[in-house]
């Protein structure tokens, strides 16, 4: 779903039809995806591309949700979060596009730059508008966490008090496990063949994870992550190879994770700070063989200390 794996998993008396909550989060998905995908024609954020500037359009409750979300992380970040940059991410081989073999020119990059930043669009409470046309919304580093949120409300309607919702890596967690106790959710390590290197204890609380190891392109031996800073308009060059954000909804975690992994190493550990944010940071050695990790002393609080 979405492009990635999923994995839910309830506690439930005998008498709840697991079908039916499975049915209803699959449902909830689907939702999300049908109106968030750039890669579906007919989906609510590819109409929004092809609006015309200063044009109001409409949109649905649960988009315009995401898009609230979105442009409150982008002020809060000073613009390191950004949904508006569809023509950089499609110019750097990580859209519907298609992979690249070389880079972008700087041309193409200046071509499309008047059409990027947050502070093109207008939201109002049912309505959004372009102030240029050329602006193109995508939403992927924010609708995972979105559907994280929608599936947990689906399984609360249903009477589900303890789960673990996973959809590609953003987790949200209630209640208890099977064994009566506080969910464990691992940090993987930042690398292809992945592995454990931090538990922490998810009570009613999501985490998010955003990295540089998982998806990125080589271009002439560099190595170029799906991240882009919107300040360079160019994927990230910096040290800082995962951030995991912990926060009251999956939503908020996976666009805070994004922000800080646009910003680097610097900046995001002040800005966790600055903000009280849950987070936990690996940060590559001077020669990129080694890792450092370090977190905010409120995401200490979640660290399984037997691990």
């Amino acid at each position: 779903m979405m492009g990635t794996n999923y994995r839910i998993t309830v506690v439930v008396e005998s008498g709840l039809d697991k079908n039916l909550l499975h049915k209803d989060a699959l449902s909830a998905m689907e939702s999300v995806n049908q109106s968030m995908s750039t890669y579906i024609e007919t989906s609510e954020i590819n109409a929004i591309n092809r609006l015309v500037a200063n044009k109001k359009m409409n949109v649905s409750k649960p988009l315009m949700e995401v898009l609230q979300y979105a442009q409150q992380v982008s002020q809060l970040s000073d613009g390191a979060f950004d949904i508006t940059l569809g023509p950089l991410i499609n110019l750097w081989g990580f859209g519907e596009d298609g992979r690249i073999n070389k880079q972008p020119s700087g041309q193409a990059v200046e071509a499309v730059a008047p059409t990027i930043g947050y502070k093109n669009l207008t939201l109002t409470d049912e309505a959004l508008t372009k102030s240029h046309a050329a602006t193109q919304l995508n939403v992927s580093a924010i609708a995972k966490g979105y559907a994280v949120d929608k599936v947990a409300e689906s399984l609360e309607r249903n009477g589900v008090s303890d789960f673990l919702i996973d959809i590609g890596g953003e987790l949200r967690a209630a209640g208890q496990n099977i064994d009566q106790e506080v969910w464990s959710v691992g940090i993987e390590k930042p690398q292809l063949t992945g592995g454990v290197q931090e538990v922490i204890r998810l009570a009613n609380k999501a985490v998010a994870t955003s990295g540089d190891y998982l998806n990125f392109i080589l271009i002439d031996e560099q190595r170029y992550s799906h991240t882009i800073n919107p300040k360079t308009m160019a994927p990230v060059l910096h040290k800082l190879a995962l951030v995991s954000v912990i926060h009251d909804n999956a939503t908020m975690a996976d666009a805070l994770a994004t922000a800080m992994m646009a910003m680097g190493e610097e900046r995001a550990w002040v800005f966790a700070q600055e903000q009280s944010l849950a987070a936990y940071f690996t940060i590559r050695s001077g020669d990129g063989a080694g890792f450092e990790n370090r977190y905010t002393p409120s995401f200490a609080e979640f660290i399984e200390s037997d691990y």
